[in-house]
């Protein structure tokens, strides 16, 4: 029962009575249906044990998925069949919200694999599913342009995160994480989040000179407009979405995210070694490779810069007959 407000005899304890006399409203049955293992999954360890950030991030997921196959018996789900059902869904929803679909996909695969792993399916169809995404994100950097026009229209505290990010090549989540302290004898100290990766970055002229631009209103370098630590990612990415909107920007499909492959992108336009890239993103040497071959933009620039170091060479010194 509800509990009820007010002070007895009062009108607020009267309509609080009446609405906790209506009683809840009974659960729509999930019996034999796959709400039901959603339902179980939201039970588990693995849910509980995730952060108040991601459970938030992740509820609206969870509803678009319930939507969907909520109704569906779960014996569908034990038949190789389903999984084109399932993808034929994730392609369909990707014309429309790209990003949200292959999220969704990700965390459907998480919940069969935890019915699997429970015994409450008897196969995971959805194993070795990958996602649909671009052989690269190359045409996914950031322009000069693009980035002045965003800054134009976003908020201090945006500009704030979006200049941290292209200097220092961090995840989102590691960069509201990032605090003062953290800045000692002239080099920023980041422990990512997703690798547990210790980067260590020297504070040049530029990331100084961003440093002081940003008030100091709490432990941690970034804040959101209250001059509060930012709780999670969520409130930022709205910010970001609201500025991208603004700035006429949304078309280009490009995401926060993307702001670490144009930090990439420029540090290798500027003739950074893979291992000196490697050091400030935080990726390790063997994986850097690949990481690059995704995001790495072949730009005239690069193109300049390898004339460059062939002219001033041996070869380009070479006599002919």
């Amino acid at each position: 029962m509800k509990p009820i407000s007010g002070k007895p005899g009062s009108a607020e304890f009267y309509s609080s009575w009446l609405e906790a006399a209506k009683g809840d409203a009974p659960e729509k049955p999930t019996k034999g249906l796959f709400a039901e293992i959603i339902k179980a999954y939201k039970a588990s360890p693995k849910w509980r044990n995730l952060a108040a950030g991601s459970k938030r991030n992740y509820g609206y997921l969870l509803k678009e998925i319930e939507a969907r196959f909520g109704d569906t018996e779960i014996r569908a789900f034990n038949h190789r069949q389903m999984r084109a059902k399932i993808l034929e869904w994730r392609d369909k929803h990707a014309l429309v919200a790209p990003a949200t679909a292959e999220l969704c996909l990700t965390l459907l695969k998480v919940i069969v694999k935890f019915a699997d792993g429970r015994g409450l399916l008897d196969t995971n169809i959805l194993a070795g599913v990958e996602k649909n995404r671009p052989q690269n994100r190359a045409d996914q950097v950031w322009t000069a342009e693009e980035i002045k026009r965003l800054l134009a229209v976003a908020s201090p505290e945006l500009s704030w995160a979006i200049k941290l990010a292209l200097l220092t090549g961090q995840r989102i989540g590691d960069l509201i994480r990032i605090k003062w302290a953290d800045i000692r004898d002239g080099v920023l100290f980041v422990i990512q989040a997703k690798t547990a990766a210790r980067v260590e970055i020297p504070v040049g002229q530029a990331l100084a000179s961003l440093l002081a631009e940003i008030p100091q209103r709490a432990e941690t370098v970034l804040t959101g407009p209250r001059g509060r630590a930012w709780a999670d990612t969520s409130h930022l990415r709205q910010a970001w979405a609201e500025a991208l909107v603004r700035a006429n920007l949304r078309q280009t499909g490009k995401r926060f995210h993307d702001l670490r492959g144009t930090a990439i992108t420029c540090m290798a336009d500027m003739g950074c070694t893979e291992s000196q890239i490697a050091a400030i993103s935080g990726h390790s040497l063997e994986h850097v490779g690949k990481v690059l071959k995704f995001y790495l933009s072949r730009t005239a620039v690069q193109a300049a810069n390898a004339v460059a170091k062939i002219d001033g060479s041996w070869m380009g010194r070479l006599e002919t007959a």
